[in-house]
């Protein structure tokens, strides 16, 4: 019902009308039945005030003598006008608005036609652009609520618009056209900002101080009956309970440095040329040029680097303007295309653990699989900077890989992720692990027979904690065992065996963690029959020591 209200108003403004563009005044020509009073009901914004002003301008001496086809003037300024619609262009995140006499908030979309007297209030991270069909435009962004008082077409030229910001930013971009005619007012809870054709910004903060930045134009900010003219590349601050609004020019924007042409890893890391009398700076990050979809805003000091975690790959545009002592900010300058592409991430390693000592000389790598890599890339070298890898390879497409034999020692590790259109992300935090050579084999002193008849068998101590195995077998290569047994000390003595033969013996270190060494070289006594003893005139057993 409330669109029928517009098109009955279009209705209003078929009248014979004739512009008299120097005066600011329409003509409309008197029809039967017409009176003074009601054409000033029909026509004028305040009719029960102005209509006296409509006679004196009309020289009428009896307002209530007019006559079919007589021709009366009217003041555009005085006209009630066509209610505008305004549509709502750009959205992001959370908008809400409230009906004329409404009650409750309604969300807001892409599309919706806002009208006067309606309420607007953009949330945390959201922002909005409302677009009127004469190219004017309202920006609010987040955190702000507006109330939309008026806006009308009081002719085909002539626009008026009345805002009140209760709190946040508005950006308020009016086009100006040749013949036309806008008269566009900002109020704040401490201030009044009127403007013909320009582009501004207000700002409404907390403790009610209404801040008015001019891009474009020129605006009259007037507070506690004090009016001031605020020239483009001027600002303007009215703080509650003050006399007049304070002027001062606007800084100029600072510059990013050193802007990459890819940013590959997280955080992004920017930072600004200096500027002159700039307290902090507002950085802007958005996915378009006109800084409108904002992904990260944040205020700055003028020397510090700005760190951004959390965006996603694409492109995107950095802003960056001063703020000065007043809390005024300066323009942008051209903002700055940023392209990143984080993705793929390297894959968590999973194994071995960061300067893991491993007790093996060959090791199996694993790491966790990244979903958006169709392969892998490992390098492994004896040196962190990873000048001459040892191991070297791209086409790894699962989540292990197993060494060769490694020389005993220090190696670092580090893994990239490679997507389905081979772009290879950044490197993953080295790694580092230790192979550790195991016990040395503990070399055996030439085995001896006691007379209480037993072998006694002795090697090198290799050291604290280390247990040792022996092996005895009358075959060299140690298939058949005769004996397979584990002691703490660096020695056994056993009963001769009764066979006679040759016996090999070795043996081999083990640690406190089962880390077991490689054998000594084998070392073999040799037991002979009685008879061999009786034939030599005594029975007795020749040991013989060989190195193998």
């Amino acid at each position: 019902m409330r669109r029928m209200a517009v098109y009955a108003a279009l209705a209003i403004i078929c009248f014979t009308a004739v512009l008299a563009h120097a005066a600011e005044t329409i003509s409309i020509t008197v029809s039967r039945g017409d009176c003074l009073v009601c054409l000033c009901e029909k026509y004028l914004d305040d009719p029960a005030n102005d209509w006296q002003k409509i006679a004196r301008l009309n020289h009428l001496s009896n307002p209530a003598l007019i006559y079919p086809g007589d021709v009366l003037v009217f003041p555009v300024d005085l006209l009630k006008g066509i209610p505008l619609t305004g549509v709502v262009t750009f959205l992001k995140g959370k908008v809400e608005f409230l009906p004329a006499g409404g009650l409750s908030w309604i969300p807001l979309k892409l599309n919706t036609t806002l009208m006067q007297g309606e309420v607007i209030r953009t949330l945390k991270a959201s922002a909005v652009q409302i677009s009127y069909k004469d190219g004017d435009v309202l920006f609010l962004r987040d955190n702000t609520r507006l109330r939309i008082v008026s806006a009308r077409a009081r002719t085909s030229h002539n626009r008026v618009y009345e805002m009140f910001l209760e709190a946040g930013r508005a950006i308020n971009t009016i086009r100006r056209s040749t013949g036309k005619k806008v008269r566009y007012r900002v109020r704040t809870p401490t201030a009044v900002a009127a403007a013909r054709g320009t582009e501004f910004r207000t700002r409404v903060e907390g403790n009610k101080v209404t801040r008015v930045e001019v891009l474009k134009g020129a605006v009259n900010v007037a507070a506690d009956g004090r009016v001031v003219d605020v020239a483009a590349g001027h600002g303007a601050v009215v703080r509650p309970k003050e006399t007049a609004p304070q002027v001062a020019s606007l800084l100029p924007p600072p510059r990013p440095l050193a802007v990459k042409s890819l940013y590959r890893q997280m955080p992004l890391e920017f930072s600004f040329s200096a500027v002159a009398g700039a307290t902090a700076f507002r950085v802007m990050l958005a996915r378009d040029a006109a800084l409108k979809d904002v992904v990260k805003e944040k205020t700055i000091r003028p020397a510090a680097v700005l760190r951004v975690v959390g965006v996603k790959d694409g492109v995107y545009f950095i802003g960056c303007r001063a703020i000065d002592r007043f809390g005024l900010e300066g323009s942008f300058d051209q903002p700055v295309r940023v392209k990143v592409r984080v993705n793929p991430l390297p894959p968590f390693i999973k194994y071995p653990k960061s300067k893991a000592a491993l007790k093996e000389h060959k090791i199996k790598l694993v790491w966790l699989k990244v979903g958006d890599a169709a392969a892998y890339h490992l390098q492994l070298a004896a040196d962190k900077t990873f000048t001459s890898p040892i191991i070297d390879t791209k086409d790894i497409t699962g989540t292990a890989y197993q060494t060769t034999k490694l020389a005993y020692g220090t190696y670092y590790f580090r893994l990239s992720s490679i997507a389905a259109d081979s772009y290879e992300g950044v490197w993953s935090d080295a790694g580092c692990f230790t192979l550790i050579p195991p016990p040395p084999a503990p070399p055996i002193e030439p085995p001896k027979l006691g007379k209480d008849k037993h072998v006694h068998i002795r090697w090198r101590n290799i050291g604290p904690d280390i247990t040792y195995q022996v092996q005895i077998a009358r075959r060299p290569d140690f298939a058949a065992l005769w004996l397979d047994k584990t002691v703490k000390k660096a020695e056994l003595s056993f009963v001769r065996p009764k066979k006679a033969a040759t016996y090999y013996v070795r043996t081999r270190a083990i640690d406190s963690d089962g880390y077991t060494g490689n054998w000594s070289a084998p070392q073999s006594f040799k037991i002979r029959h009685k008879w061999e003893g009786w034939a030599f005139g005594a029975f007795f057993v020749t040991l013989i020591a060989i190195t193998m």
